[in-house]
């Protein structure tokens, strides 16, 4: 069952307390809604489900690749997170575009390595972890299955490998503006 906090957002009338008994109490929304109507716009609700609200979230935004050679876009797209190279060091000497050269298809290897979607299809697992995605590396051209994890909001470790993380390799990117 879902609960509901309600806390005023507003200072409230006398009329109003009488409507809400049950202020800054938790309870669920069956009892909630049974509560006699009340001006909506004075409160906020929030769903206490035992994880906060942006828990999931934080690894969204743009991410500095360990050795600086890259900027990493996170973005949600229907509950998965994926990543996008949104910044390369790495330049052709006549100025062309980098290519994804080293990809195993052929059609993809004229394609730009610029805006290369490099994560894909990663879940929030809970207590701070990213399951089920694959991570493409342009350097070699292969795809490792892949787990994300943090301790904080400023830096995630990006665990790449093939069958068990332990068969794997670590990185670190730090939150770039």
């Amino acid at each position: 069952v879902s609960m509901v906090k309600i806390t005023p957002a507003a200072p409230m009338s006398e009329r109003t307390m009488r409507w809400m008994p049950a202020l800054n109490a938790t309870c669920s929304w069956a009892e909630a809604l049974a509560n006699k109507p009340f001006p909506i716009e004075k409160y906020s609700m929030r769903v206490m489900t035992g994880t906060t609200v942006n828990e999931a979230d934080i690894i969204l935004g743009t991410w500095l690749s360990e050795h600086a050679d890259g900027k990493i876009l996170i973005y949600k797209n229907n509950g998965k997170y994926f990543g996008r190279l949104s910044w390369i060091k790495r330049r052709n000497v006549d100025g062309s575009p980098v290519l994804d050269v080293k990809n195993p298809e052929p059609a993809k290897q004229k394609e730009k390595v610029m805006g290369l979607e490099i994560l894909k299809g990663f879940k929030y697992a809970g207590g701070k972890t990213w399951n089920g995605g694959f991570i493409y590396d342009p350097l070699s051209g292969k795809t490792y299955s892949c787990r994300i994890s943090t301790d904080n909001s400023i830096k995630i470790k990006i665990r790449g490998f093939i069958g068990i993380p332990l068969f794997g390799r670590s990185t670190f990117w730090t939150r770039s503006n």
